[in-house]
């Protein structure tokens, strides 16, 4: 179910910010997790599934959009930014 009620968000961002907006809108976030992601939601932050789960490593989307996740081995896991308009940024920490 969860894999194809995010299937088109996952395959249509253009990059980590457009992903993880994409997810805020469902109220879910992608979060590092033993060497992976876990896509959890918000605001609890329970966790729903793997991201790999659905067919999408941590691997594959680095890959995709040429960069790491962000906060990623930076010591700011728990930390990320989304855009909600073009002009503002807002950080979200769990």
């Amino acid at each position: 179910m969860l894999r194809a009620k995010l299937a088109g968000d996952f395959a249509y961002a253009r990059n980590w910010s457009d992903l993880l907006e994409r997810l805020r809108r469902h109220d879910m976030v992608l979060r590092e997790s033993g060497g992976g992601l876990i896509l959890t939601n918000i605001p609890g932050g329970a966790r729903l599934c793997k991201a790999s789960e659905l067919g999408y490593s941590l691997q594959t989307m680095a890959r995709r959009f040429n960069v790491p996740f962000p906060g990623l081995k930076t010591g700011m896991r728990n930390l990320h930014m989304v855009t909600t308009r073009p002009d503002e940024t807002e950080v979200i920490e769990f």
